[in-house]
């Protein structure tokens, strides 16, 4: 989301820009995996931005994560700019605003966010991305309570929503971990007056590893982003990283017995199994579509949707904002942060690395809006 304004891109213009708009995963795959948790935000046809000045058409997007019956975390940037907002649960497929009433599925399942909660000190203005980056947390309420064991989503959609578990251990953010970024966005930000719709058609996985703070206060523009904010809240993540979607490990030639150890995970467990990267992508996308219940199963793929569903993910990138960060506790998905922005060269690829605000650093301001939330 977050369209550049003139005055931001009068600033990018001169440096590696900071992806400040629309987040998207980039150098990544479809994912075949039931993610339970993922949302994805878009506006009604009846509001319009509280930026005048800003036009994106029909292709404003945020991603988010079910953390309770009514409550999904996200980004309190994609809870400010439009004043009414759907969620979409349970669906791999992303539907823009104007067909939500043509698709079964959002048609029966879209949900009104009814309440937002965001930090009082937060400070929306896409001119100043310095300030909307900082305590960018925030909790979207639902008008109706999912219900995490009705079967009858998969009728018209593709799985039944579910919780993910906020894990605030500091052990998980380390430099190192290995973690999985996810989003409906594409491979290239959007330039200044496009209002095409370039978000991905279904749901995309790109897995990563965490750096260390200081490699990103090395990459970033200071004029953006401080080094007090990425020292105080923010995960640095770059580079491929070694866990697919499903959690299984993905190796170029080594051996998986440390990693599994480090992880818990019991050696003969089939994710412990070395496979290369290359191996992973065509094994993974053959064997989840041809499933007589899976998704893609009802659907033919033509050669060059093929391929772009087989384009790795790398990062996000534009309209990935709000969507969580992903690692594993043995066999569980936790979320571990938010997603906010990334890097992006001169010709608007996103090249990362891409920074989150973390569960951990900002675990007072994210138990305080959701209790609060709750409460109202």
């Amino acid at each position: 989301m977050l369209f550049k304004v003139l005055t931001f891109a009068s600033v990018c213009y001169f440096m590696l820009k900071l992806c400040v708009c629309s987040r998207r995963i980039v150098g990544g795959k479809f994912t075949p995996y039931e993610k339970q948790y993922m949302v994805y935000f878009v506006k009604s046809e009846l509001t319009k931005s509280v930026d005048s000045g800003r036009d994106i058409g029909d292709s404003w997007l945020c991603g988010g994560a079910i953390v309770s019956p009514t409550q999904i975390l996200t980004a309190a940037a994609c809870l400010l700019e439009y004043k009414k907002i759907y969620a979409i649960a349970g669906y791999r497929r992303y539907i823009r605003t104007y067909d939500l009433e043509r698709d079964q599925c959002t048609k029966r399942w879209k949900q009104r966010v009814v309440k937002t909660c965001v930090p009082k000190a937060y400070k929306f203005d896409h001119s100043k991305p310095i300030h909307w980056l900082s305590m960018d947390v925030g909790v979207a309420t639902v008008e109706k309570p999912y219900n995490f064991s009705d079967l009858t989503y998969r009728l018209h959609c593709h799985y039944t929503p579910a919780p993910v578990k906020i894990l605030y251990e500091e052990v998980y953010q380390a430099e190192g971990i290995d973690v999985l970024m996810l989003g409906w966005g594409h491979v290239r930000a959007r330039q200044v007056h496009n209002i095409n719709d370039l978000n991905s058609p279904y749901l995309r996985e790109a897995s990563g590893k965490i750096q260390a703070k200081s490699y990103c206060r090395s990459k970033l523009p200071t004029q953006l982003i401080s080094e007090e904010l990425i020292n105080k809240y923010l995960i640095c993540v770059h580079n491929k990283g070694k866990i697919g979607g499903g959690g299984e490990l993905l190796v170029r030639g080594e051996t998986n017995n440390a990693e599994c150890a480090r992880r818990n995970m019991d050696p003969s467990d089939p994710r412990c199994a070395n496979t290369t990267l290359d191996e992973y992508d065509y094994y993974d996308f053959r064997r989840h579509s041809n499933r007589t219940d899976g998704f893609e199963a009802k659907r033919q793929l033509n050669a060059s949707f093929e391929k772009f569903l087989y384009t790795r993910r790398q990062g996000i990138c534009q309209n990935d904002h709000g969507g969580p960060l992903i690692t594993w506790v043995g066999k569980e998905e936790v979320l571990i942060g938010i997603a906010l922005t990334g890097l992006l060269s001169d010709t608007y690829e996103c090249i990362g690395p891409f920074i989150f605000t973390s569960a951990y650093c900002a675990s007072h301001i994210i138990q305080c809006l959701l209790l609060t939330d709750s409460e109202e």
